[in-house]
């Protein structure tokens, strides 16, 4: 039995969709496929972990100081926690991030993006574009290429994770900050929690609502730190900084701009509460928290304008966004609560704390400074709550953006009753602290523990199973590293050869259907394939892609500018699934 999990774990290295990764990785996935053996095994250890976790945090907030540790105790004691919340997050995962296939077609694109960033162009909207999403999707998946990891499947679910926990350290950071250092960490517990058990398909692979979402959490809590800096240099640098995080937010998704307005307006009104600092000074930092937020659209624009793509960022950006905005869908949010159940388990709980709550603190001598964090926070979960619905699509990875809004709120708000009890019974804090730890995590328990976990007991044939025949086929002809044009829907040619993008686009929903840019989009592809000349173009309109299937309505004869260059400079090589796989004439592939 070693022998065979032993060899498992070398072939995943050598041949399958994990292929490339560091050699140190064989032990860890030997450990992997002991607990994908058993169900009991893998809810042991995550449960085990999970425990650990919350009695560290407890330990926290129970402790007779207001400062566990100082100095270099304090950052060993964090480094200690943040790092068994990652292997808890992990142990809850894993399953899902080994799928060796996309649990969604915005894997691929964003992969597909990445690899061309890395390794042909990484200017925006030239080398590559997002269609709905931004280039800093692309960007946030670089660090796992620099760290050695192959762009594939698992390391962007293993940057989403880290984005995940991210996020969950600024609801920590938050709740520390403002209420004290006992409370912040057991205050994220049910957030934390979340991550690690949600097996939702939406909420578990790399979306274009992870980097959206981290720069909220991130963006609100320097944003929040207005109301505490203590001088007018510290309420310079915490303006600049906290704008600069909140102007990033619509280049990861521009649906992502009312939650960076909403804070953006919060942290306004915070300034203009700090009378302790003079008017001259509160408008010159208002000055630099408005600069900071157009730092990065300034710097953009230039590179925009020096590449000559910028006519392309408002066309395909700005312009193809509105045409993206669907029809009202009716029973909108019925459907989502039916059809994401993990979701509305964790918010209908932490709503109905932030709202008994949230009346009990404001009811008793909250501060000022509370009342405004309270407020911010619940302008902030609105706003998220008008990006799911703008769109008019009910895609469940939609409620990813309401997740930190909501866990920001509610633990704050429990962070504010635990200060409120604290000059009175030991029992009824700690009692509350129970309950709000108990209410917040027993709905997503009691599904998880009355549900099969989907991903449990295949880890073994995830190692072995081979791509599908045309993309193992479409491997004979590219090269790593070099330019693949795809006509069609099937980003996932470009993880599995590890190629880079033959046009921009790494679909061409825009270039198929009608639309009033649709001409435009086709002249554009057209020019990107003349420019770029990728060896091995490909008709990927068939049965097996994720989208456009019909060869009579959208295949490359439907472009007639198109099929005549592919004609007069490609050689049919072969037709495999419905897929049709050409190569430049002038290079030999065997």
């Amino acid at each position: 039995m070693a022998a065979s999990v032993m060899l498992a774990a070398n072939v995943v290295l050598a041949e399958t969709s994990l292929a490339g990764w560091p050699a140190w990785a064989a032990p860890l996935l030997r450990g992997l496929l002991w607990l994908d053996a058993t169900h009991a095994r893998y809810w042991t250890l995550t449960a085990a972990l999970l425990l650990a976790t919350t009695w560290w945090a407890w330990r926290e907030l129970v402790s007779s100081t207001e400062s566990p540790a100082a100095g270099w105790r304090f950052w060993v004691n964090s480094a200690g926690f943040w790092l068994l919340a990652a292997v808890t997050l992990f142990a809850g995962r894993w399953p899902e991030v080994f799928v060796p296939i996309a649990f969604n077609a915005d894997e691929n694109l964003f992969l597909a993006q990445a690899l061309t960033a890395a390794g042909r162009d990484a200017v925006p909207w030239r080398g590559f574009e997002g269609h709905t999403a931004g280039p800093l999707n692309a960007y946030a998946l670089l660090p796992a290429a620099w760290l050695g990891f192959p762009l594939r499947y698992v390391s962007a679910r293993l940057t989403a994770l880290a984005l995940e926990l991210g996020s969950v350290a600024c609801v920590a950071a938050l709740a520390r900050r403002a209420f004290g250092a006992r409370v912040g960490r057991f205050a994220a517990l049910p957030a934390l929690a979340f991550f690690t058990l949600t097996n939702f398909n939406d909420f578990v692979f790399y979306s274009s609502e992870h980097v959206p979402a981290f720069l909220a959490a991130l963006g609100f809590l320097l944003t929040a730190g207005l109301l505490w800096a203590n001088s007018a240099r510290r309420l310079f640098l915490q303006a600049g900084s906290a704008g600069f995080v909140l102007g990033l937010a619509p280049y990861a998704k521009l649906q992502a701009a009312p939650v960076a307005a909403a804070t953006a307006l919060a942290g306004l009104v915070f300034l203009q509460s700090r009378h302790e600092f003079t008017r001259a000074v509160r408008w010159r930092a208002a000055g630099v928290f408005i600069a900071g937020g157009a730092a990065f659209t300034g710097l953009l624009v230039c590179v925009l304008l020096r590449t000559g793509v910028f006519v392309d960022f408002i066309n395909s950006y700005l312009r193809m966004q509105l045409e993206y905005i669907g029809n009202p869908t009716p029973h909108f949010w019925r459907g989502l609560l039916e059809r994401v159940p993990d979701f509305w388990c964790f918010f209908v709980p932490a709503a109905i704390l932030a709202l008994v709550g949230g009346v009990i603190v404001f009811r008793s001598a909250a501060s000022n400074t509370t009342r405004l964090l309270l407020g911010g926070a619940l302008a902030v979960l609105a706003a998220s709550f008008y990006e799911v619905r703008q769109p008019h699509r009910d895609y469940g990875h939609y409620l990813f953006l309401a997740l930190f809004p909501m866990a920001a709120l509610s633990a704050c708000v429990f962070a504010a009753l635990d200060q409120n009890l604290r000059a009175g019974a030991r029992t009824t804090r700690l009692a509350v602290a129970a309950g709000y730890l108990t209410c917040s995590l027993l709905p997503l328990i009691v599904l998880r523990a009355g549900t099969e976990h989907p991903y449990l007991g295949q880890f073994n044939e995830y190692l072995e199973r081979p791509p599908i025949p045309v993309l193992a086929r479409l491997r004979d002809f590219t090269r790593p590293g070099e330019p693949l044009a795809v006509w069609g829907w099937m980003a996932e040619c470009q993880v599995f050869t590890a190629t880079t993008l033959g046009t921009r686009d790494p679909q061409c929903e825009h270039q198929m259907l009608p639309g009033r840019l649709r001409g435009y989009y086709r002249r554009r592809y057209l020019a990107d394939l003349k420019k770029i000349r990728p060896p091995v173009f490909m008709d990927a309109v068939a049965p097996v892609a994720a989208g456009f299937q019909d060869r009579a309505v959208f295949g490359l004869e439907t472009f007639p500018e198109l099929a005549r260059y592919v004609g007069e400079n490609y050689a049919l090589r072969d037709e495999v699934q419905g897929v049709r796989i050409f190569v430049r004439k002038d290079i030999d592939r065997p």
